[in-house]
């Protein structure tokens, strides 16, 4: 969901809403989500890409662009 808008953060209640259809989840479910995917990245080898997945203020995004 995140590598559909790179650049962009997209809030907890959004990605609830899409990833997990709305159902009956708490925005922990997407910090352990992330969390499980930056690890998988690492052990991949893909340090720079788990990196860019950021979190702030109750949204995420794909942060491909450092230029503002």
């Amino acid at each position: 969901r995140l590598a559909r808008r790179p650049n962009q953060y997209i809030t907890t209640d959004q990605l609830l809403r899409d990833v997990w259809d709305g159902g009956l989840r708490s925005p922990d479910t997407i910090r352990s989500a992330v969390r499980h995917l930056r690890e998988r990245l690492c052990d991949a080898g893909m340090q720079e890409l788990a990196a860019a997945i950021q979190g702030h203020g109750g949204r995420y995004g794909l942060i491909l662009n450092h230029d503002g």
